[in-house]
């Protein structure tokens, strides 16, 4: 087979260029008719302006493929519409879960997972599993170049404090409780005085906004993430290579989780903060949440 075309089939390799705001739109459709596309199906593609052209590839000798619009019956054999549709497999995502951006004035936090510091699949010996608390701004770990940071692995409750001067009868702290999770052990939760987006590299990381944690700048709002599933940071070659095989995403398996999110009042958070006695802790009022 030519270079870049899978074993048993024929043909080369085309890519798809262009941007579809100047380029005709292009309708699939199956050589078998109407049904479920399905890998192996030969399809061919049709303008949908109404002008009947099709898509064709054209094979010049010393050249790369030449993909151009063309009418049948103008000398043109169909055979080069013809396309053998071929899928690959999609890799999984960095992490899967739940973001959400808090009001401001959330100003501390307390957990019960994996502390002090961040934490993750493939960097977690470090850190033990007990209470831990401090300031949501203290969370967030500035790497000289932005990025994912702060995860804390195996959390099992976390809580987002208001600040003195503004809580409410209602609401002065929020209790993030895991009801459900893929582990047995807890989820991943981390909560930041930063946009999310900012350590976020695109694929050019030139691109990047933010290129020095030194221009980072807190925000009063609190970015709050709790996932199900995160792969590792990898580091075990200076950063060459993607994390090992068991600690990434399968994007086939799937993942079920749940947690709650309940507003306490003062009352509720004097009473958790205590610890001690007949008092009412975090855990205990997560567990009878989740009831």
């Amino acid at each position: 087979a030519p270079e870049g075309v899978p074993e048993g089939c024929q043909g080369a390799p085309v890519a798809a260029t262009g941007s579809p705001a100047s380029q005709p739109r292009w309708i699939l459709k199956r050589v078998a008719g109407p049904g479920e596309v399905a890998p192996q199906d030969e399809v061919y593609f049709v303008a949908s302006d109404g002008s009947e052209r099709r898509l064709a590839c054209f094979l010049v000798k010393d050249h790369d493929p030449v993909v151009a619009a063309v009418k049948l019956g103008e000398g043109v054999d169909e055979a080069n519409t013809i396309f053998t549709l071929q899928v690959k497999d999609q890799p999984a995502p960095a992490k899967v879960g739940f973001k959400t951006t808090l009001r401001d004035n959330f100003e501390d936090v307390e957990w019960f997972g994996r502390g002090p510091h961040e934490s993750y699949c493939d960097r977690f010996s470090s850190t033990m599993v007990g209470r831990y608390q401090g300031a949501i701004l203290d969370q967030t770990f500035k790497y000289v170049r932005p990025q994912e940071n702060g995860n804390k692995t195996d959390t099992r409750w976390m809580v987002l404090k208001r600040g003195e001067k503004s809580r409410r009868p209602g609401c002065s702290s929020l209790l993030v409780a895991a009801k459900e999770w893929p582990s047995g052990e807890g989820l991943n939760m981390q909560c930041h005085r930063y946009p999310m987006e900012e350590f976020d590299m695109p694929e050019d990381r030139l691109q990047q906004r933010i290129k020095h944690a030194g221009e980072l700048t807190a925000r009063p709002e609190t970015d709050l993430c709790v996932d199900a599933a995160q792969m590792g940071v990898g580091g075990i070659d200076s950063w060459g290579n993607k994390p090992l095989p068991q600690h990434m995403l399968d994007s086939r398996k799937p993942l079920k989780w749940s947690f709650l999110l309940q507003p306490l009042s003062v009352e509720d958070e004097e009473k958790a903060s205590c610890g001690s006695g007949n008092s009412l802790t975090y855990g205990v009022i997560a567990r009878q949440s989740a009831l």
